[in-house]
């Protein structure tokens, strides 16, 4: 008898990424098992960002194949994205709320628990932040605040980052590291970008180059 063994959480297949029908990647072929952090790096405008929108299905993919615990991208393209937590390079924050009513409102979006949304106030020192207004803050804590809707990845098994170390010092960007490795204890997937280097030991990193280079064609299981 054998065991059922547990789907990848990301799974892709020959992928082919494209922004504004110029194709960027192509061939990139990887599995991320639970648990599993990628770090994807490479100059800007490689295609990081674009990566990062297909991976959520916030992208069609311009070729090949893409699975989410075992389920077909195509399959169901709106369960892909609601299995997602995304947090982009903008901070997507409205300037005139304080940080206690931005935070809200995405536990909101995302379907956050109540102790999740009070679990927030504890990270990245925002309780110190808690009741100003978001256009008063330094573009460091406005990345701080953004970042702390990783409380509310809920059962989301994949997580996906774009360039989430800019503005951080190095306090806010240890939190970072801690937060990221307790997701990946917890079973989930994380997939983060970055082109400067990540605080992150004994993690794996994938170098993006131009297209139909061998850093996209080869097969990488993390």
């Amino acid at each position: 008898m054998t065991e059922d063994r547990i789907a990848p959480v990301l799974k892709t297949e020959d992928l082919a990424v494209s922004r504004a029908g110029r194709l960027l990647l192509t061939g990139l072929t990887l599995t991320l098992e639970p648990g599993a952090i990628l770090h994807v790096s490479g100059e800007n405008g490689i295609g990081k960002t674009s990566l990062i929108r297909t991976l959520a299905g916030l992208a069609p993919p311009a070729g090949g194949r893409l699975w989410l615990s075992g389920v077909p991208f195509m399959e169901d393209p709106q369960g892909h994205r609601e299995s997602c937590l995304m947090i982009a390079h903008e901070n997507a924050l409205k300037p005139a709320l304080s940080v206690a009513r931005n935070l809200t409102f995405w536990a909101q979006v995302w379907g956050a628990t109540d102790a999740s949304v009070a679990a927030v106030r504890r990270l990245f020192g925002l309780a110190a932040l808690w009741e100003r207004p978001v256009r008063t803050l330094s573009q460091g804590q406005k990345r701080r605040v953004s970042l702390a809707r990783l409380a509310f990845a809920g059962d989301r098994p994949l997580l996906l980052l774009d360039e989430p170390w800019v503005g951080l010092d190095e306090a806010a960007a240890q939190e970072l590291a801690d937060c990221l490795f307790a997701h990946a204890r917890a079973g989930r997937a994380i997939v983060m970008t970055s082109h400067q280097p990540v605080p992150m030991a004994g993690i794996a990193t994938l170098h993006l180059k131009a297209h139909v280079a061998p850093a996209q064609e080869e097969t990488e299981t993390v």
